[in-house]
This record gives C-alpha cells, sequence and structure tokens, in this order.
C-alpha cells in the first residue's frame, strides 16, 4: 500500500505545473534619451524623438550623469543664480526636483548612493536623493 501512494504523489507532484507570476511594470512613453533644450532645459524622449517630456521647469542644466542602472539621472545647474544639485527619476512617473545648493555630483560604482559637494562640505544621499 505504501508503495502505491508514493506513485500517486509522484504522479501528482510530476503533473503539477506552476507557473511563474511576473508583476507587469508599466513601461514609460519615452526610452532613456535625455535631451537639453536651446535654453538648457531638461527633457526625456522616446528614441525617435517623440513623446518629449521635461524633466523639470525653472533650472539651467549644467551637467547630466546617468545612473549606472539608468533609472536616474542626477544634474547641477543654475536656479535663480545660484548653484543646484538635484535628480530624476525616469520610470513610468517621472520626477524631478533640486536637491540642495552644491556644483558637483557623482553617483557610487552599483547606483545606490549619490554624493554632491559645495566645496566645503560633501553630501552623501541614497538613490533617491535623501541624505543619509
Amino acid at each position: 500500500m505504501r508503495g502505491a501512494w508514493c506513485v500517486v504523489l509522484a504522479l501528482v507532484l510530476g503533473c503539477a505545473t506552476v507557473l511563474p507570476v511576473a508583476a507587469q511594470e508599466e513601461q514609460p512613453a519615452w526610452l532613456p534619451l535625455a535631451l537639453l533644450d536651446r535654453h538648457r532645459g531638461l527633457w526625456l524622449a522616446s528614441a525617435n524623438g517623440g513623446a518629449r517630456v521635461a524633466a523639470l521647469e525653472g533650472v539651467e542644466i549644467t551637467s547630466v550623469e546617468w545612473s549606472p542602472e539608468g533609472g536616474r539621472l542626477a544634474f547641477t545647474g543654475l536656479q535663480d543664480g545660484r548653484s543646484v544639485v538635484g535628480i530624476v527619476t525616469t520610470g513610468v512617473q517621472l520626477a524631478g526636483r533640486v536637491l540642495d545648493a552644491a556644483s558637483t555630483i557623482a553617483w557610487s560604482g552599483d547606483g545606490r548612493w549619490l554624493a554632491w559637494s559645495d566645496g566645503s562640505r560633501v553630501v552623501i544621499a541614497n538613490r533617491e536623493g535623501d541624505p543619509v
């Protein structure tokens, strides 16, 4: 009798199919293409140049650095005459914000950390731009 249960269990386990369920993440309308206009405004666009979306307003961008994984842009710019740094997330929900008054930015090699400096201090932040 024990042998019959082993055969039944083997058949059940062998016939049972587990289908992987993958979360479908909504894709943005653009591909990772960053553009600067003639006024140094930052835009994201699709590879063919369509579907352009302004990343943020009121900042004249001076430099941009992609995060190593490509999901974020760190930037330096001028806002109301002062040097600032900020971050733009490039997923479905585009979000850009100024983080601090500073002039240089750098991503860690793995993209987990963002650092900026104003010449007298260095700030380390997580990939969302929140200082740690």
